[in-house]
């Protein structure tokens, strides 16, 4: 059945006269009997009985009618709902960012894109950037934001939207909390570290072994950021984690330990972006104009 002879049809039916249901689509007279007719030997009955020199519905024209009008309500919603969804103001944003992101970018990003496009939802997964990089190769997440590293910046298409510095911190009550320390200081503590496939965490052990000091050994390993304060505190142990993110920690201070890191949007290649991934990438570029452009 043709959506657009159904539409005439309506026309018809709301109208006065074929005359008056033309001049209103702005077809002539004899294209909406047409119409009318294709309807009628597909349904095989008369749509509009004569009534002296008008016409009125037939009972099923009465039931058609009603059918069209829930036909063309239903088309108009999904021709604005595919239209809202190719323009990125519908669907949902599937991101993976680790915590230093989520506290220090995220929020302005989904506040402008909620205010941009309100019907879009976000899915967030928050992780290390090893197990956020498998969910964006599987197409799990349309896209992720991580700490560079030159593996990634090969595999993804990547640019740079935030930096940041990593150092060494503690528990307040930790023995070395407040002190001035040395690297042979931090030898032989224990830490709480991601796993070595990290590029933090063998940065890291290339700071000590090339002093001639054991590489820190990983009293915990583990891919939960999440845990990460509460484990260093409780077990009174050391980490390596994000400036900006060690909220209950505290920094324990040394040059050799602080590592500048920026992170990446990463895309993969090759892929077009669902509407709103790419509406959500656009506003992170603008949030971070002024940081320099990665590898694409």
């Amino acid at each position: 059945m043709d959506l657009r002879d159904l539409a005439f049809f309506e026309a018809v039916a709301d109208s006065a006269s074929y005359e008056e249901a033309a001049l209103h689509v702005g077809r002539t007279k004899p294209a909406l009997t047409k119409a009318v007719r294709r309807l009628e030997d597909e349904i095989g009955a008369r749509l509009f009985d004569r009534e002296g020199r008008g016409k009125r519905l037939s009972p099923v024209g009465l039931v058609l009618l009603d059918k069209a009008r829930h036909l063309r309500r239903e088309a108009e919603a999904a021709t604005r709902e595919v239209g809202e969804v190719a323009r990125g103001e519908h669907g949902t944003l599937r991101v993976g960012s680790g915590t230093t992101v989520v506290e220090h970018v995220l929020p302005h990003a989904c506040r402008v894109l909620a205010e941009q496009a309100p019907q879009v939802n976000i899915a967030l997964t928050v992780g290390m950037s090893d197990i956020l990089q498998d969910h964006l190769r599987k197409g799990e997440c349309d896209l992720v934001i991580a700490p560079a590293d030159a593996a990634a910046q090969n595999e993804f298409a990547a640019r740079t939207v935030y930096r940041d510095e990593m150092v060494v911190a503690a528990g307040p009550s930790h023995p070395l909390a407040g002190r001035t320390v040395a690297l042979a200081d931090l030898a032989g503590q224990e830490w709480v570290l991601p796993s070595r496939s990290m590029g933090t965490r063998a940065w890291l052990d290339r700071v000590f072994t090339s002093s001639g000091l054991p590489a820190p050994h990983a009293k915990v390993e583990t891919s939960s950021i999440s845990a990460l304060p509460a484990l260093v505190v409780e077990m009174g142990l050391l980490t390596f984690a994000g400036r900006g993110s060690l909220g209950i920690l505290t920094e324990i201070a040394l040059p050799e330990t602080t590592l500048s890191r920026s992170f990446m949007l990463l895309t993969r290649r090759g892929t077009a972006l669902p509407p709103s991934a790419a509406r959500f990438a656009e506003i992170l570029t603008e949030l971070t104009a002024d940081a320099p452009a990665g590898h694409a």
